[in-house]
């Protein structure tokens, strides 16, 4: 019972990283598009995003530099389930944006918050020590 509670406790600090990195990156994003609005290229912004998160995971191992689960299969996990935990809660706090009139960026799309969070995560597994 003991190695289940630690191993949710694991995941969710992982999510938890992945989720503030996420937050920071659509914060600039958010003040970004209000000074200078840009037109919506799918592709530049896809590519876009997924450097960002593998920047974004480089700069998380200068804070963290171990991975919180040990063993490969508990790894492998988190690059697969972080990321689409992490792009649901972007999406809904796009969707919350957009009820309060301000719009939803491309981060707050899952597509694009998966991409980057998936980058982040390839990033953390491949060189968390």
């Amino acid at each position: 019972m003991e190695l289940i509670f630690e191993l949710v406790l694991q995941f969710l600090g992982e999510f938890v990283v992945q989720f503030v990195f996420e937050g920071l990156f659509e914060a600039l994003v958010h003040s970004r598009d209000r000074a200078h609005p840009s037109k919506h290229r799918p592709l530049t912004t896809a590519f876009g995003h997924f450097a960002w998160g593998a920047v974004a995971g480089g700069l998380s191992l200068l804070i963290m530099p171990h991975a919180l689960l040990d063993g490969y299969g508990p790894r492998l996990a988190v690059v697969i389930l972080v990321p689409v935990a992490a792009a649901i809660a972007m999406t809904l706090i796009g969707g919350w944006r957009e009820r309060r009139g301000d719009g939803r960026r491309a981060v707050d799309r899952f597509g694009y918050a998966y991409l980057f969070a998936l980058a982040m995560a390839l990033v953390r597994h491949t060189f968390a020590a």
